[in-house]
């Protein structure tokens, strides 16, 4: 272990992981080599060509320079090895390229093919050569080899899980550490990747490049990252505090506004939304709810003087409705008596009738036992005859009778009839005597409720005008600031403790710093 923490090999001879070779292909099946371009442990410099002859050549650029270390990019685990423009051409130009490369990972070399054109898959394995792997049966996945990566450039670390959120730092992050996009020059120390290089890498923040360079160098302290989680969370809810507070510091007003609304507009207090709310004054707001509250309580004086008269007009004119029309339905009841009386009267008398009409009937027929017409028999005579005197004096007895009694029917239904204009008379008057006393309870019903609610919303006014003038403690604005004046000196608190950790990290890196210059 030195100083800063971080893990050395006293006998390592070559960097942990280094590129021993790269090689284009424009097919593995047949194989086809484009060209293969070796490297060495230590320092290794791309030249583009130049031609001092050529007034029109551009000397070192558009040589493949960059095209080369997006390969080795890709190579090592990157998502795309150039701009979409790039991309798309090589897939056209080779649709069934591949890039090959040699990686020497602690010691151990690994062969790695990885697709350029438009079909194909990644492969890797350790301990053979690029020839080896491509003819290979079977390859290994791809994704082995992004494990040994992973393991190696992140063996040293003493804790991972430092960035923003409690993420961990991956390879993708010392990958794009370790190799700047061209697009970024170094403008920025954290900006590692640009938009426009096309990299297919995740957005790394100024924040976490900064963590993540100072855990790979060892001088992270291992309580940063808690330090600066728990101070994001400070900082979040002292922003809502703020926001909160300022909402409940308006809160009184609000209330004062909207109570003062209600009272006019709903409750009928037409000076409330003007007048003072300081006790004792003339014309304040509790002169004005007295004088409200006074005139419905005489409002509701009023309205039982007049209930009372309703009362016995309603119950006089509806023992007046039943006497007529018990009279209406005695009338009825008699009426439809005597009409059944009259009835059976002539039923008799029907009857006799009928069968007098029968033996007519039979008198034109013959009599099979004498073989004469009925009408000449003088038994059938007989019995003509004295039903004929039976009728007759049916007649002289029912006639009369029921003469009588369809007079009383008559009467009867007249004296009915005549009762439908009084009744309907009275409907009318208990009708409108009932919708006046209706109106006058739903009146009482409405202010004794304005009675109920003016006290409460007049107080709670006051209250609230007490609360805004500090006369009484807003308790819930008070829990806030207690808790904003809490949290603002944990945050200082936290920051000064981060600041002296800053400190001794900058000494490190001094030390470090220093340490790597005597070195070179």
């Amino acid at each position: 272990m030195n100083k800063s923490g971080a893990k050395t090999d006293a006998k390592r001879s070559t960097p942990s992981i280094w590129i021993k070779q790269i090689v284009l292909y424009k097919s593995v099946a047949p194989l086809d080599e484009i060209r293969s371009i070796p490297f060495t442990p230590g320092m290794n410099i791309i030249q583009g060509l130049s031609n001092d002859s050529d007034d029109d050549f551009e000397s070192g650029h558009g040589n493949g320079k960059t095209t080369l270390c997006r390969l080795i990019r890709y190579v090592l685990g990157e998502k795309a090895f150039g701009q979409k423009h790039v991309v798309e051409e090589v897939k056209h130009c080779f649709p069934t390229g591949y890039v090959g490369a040699i990686v020497v990972v602690e010691g151990v070399e690994w062969a790695v093919l990885r697709s350029i054109g438009r079909r194909g898959k990644d492969t890797a394995m350790c301990g053979v050569e690029l020839a080896e792997l491509i003819a290979a049966d079977y390859a290994g996945p791809y994704s082995e080899f992004l494990q040994c990566l992973q393991n190696a450039g992140l063996s040293s670390l003493k804790q991972s899980d430092v960035l923003s959120g409690g993420q961990s730092i991956q390879w993708f992050h010392l990958l794009a550490l370790c190799s700047r996009d061209q697009e970024s020059r170094y403008d920025r120390f954290w900006n590692w990747r640009h938009a426009r290089s096309d990299s297919g890498s995740p957005k790394i923040t100024k924040a976490d490049a900064s963590l993540c360079v100072r855990a790979i160098l060892g001088l992270l302290d291992a309580n940063e990252p808690q330090l600066r989680t728990r101070m994001e969370e400070l900082k979040t809810r002292l922003d809502q505090l703020k926001t909160e507070i300022s909402d409940k510091r308006k809160e009184p007003e609000f209330h004062i506004t909207r109570l003062r609304t209600t009272l006019v507009e709903e409750l009928g207090i037409t000076g409330a939304k003007d007048a003072t709310l300081e006790e004792g004054e003339i014309f304040g707001l509790e002169q004005s709810v007295q004088t409200r509250v006074e005139a419905l309580q005489n409002e509701l004086g009023l309205i039982d003087k007049k209930i009372s008269p309703l009362d016995r007009q309603i119950n006089l004119a509806t023992a007046q409705y039943r006497e007529l029309l018990e009279m209406q339905e005695q009338s009825e009841a008699a009426n439809n008596v005597t009409e059944d009386g009259a009835d059976v009267l002539e039923n008799v008398l029907n009857r006799l009738r009928e069968n007098r009409q029968r033996l007519l009937e039979l008198s034109v027929s013959y009599c099979r036992a004498g073989r004469i017409l009925y009408g000449e028999c003088n038994l059938v005579q007989s019995h003509l005859a004295d039903l004929e005197q039976e009728i007759a004096k049916e007649q002289a007895i029912v006639l009369p009778q029921v003469a009588s009694r369809d007079q009383i029917a008559a009467y009867l239904a007249d004296q009915a009839k005549r009762l439908e204009t009084p009744l309907g008379q009275l409907r009318q008057e208990l009708d409108q005597l009932n919708r006046g006393k209706n109106e006058l309870l739903e009146r009482q019903r409405a202010i004794n409720s304005l009675l109920e609610r003016i006290p409460l919303v007049s107080s709670e006014l006051f209250r609230w005008n007490d609360v805004l003038n500090g006369r009484v403690e807003n308790h819930e604005l008070t829990v806030l600031e207690t808790e904003e004046d809490d949290k603002t000196k944990e945050l200082e608190r936290l920051t000064d403790e981060l600041n002296n950790l800053l400190a001794q990290q900058n000494k490190r890196a001094k030390e470090l710093g220093q340490r790597f210059n005597d070195i070179v």
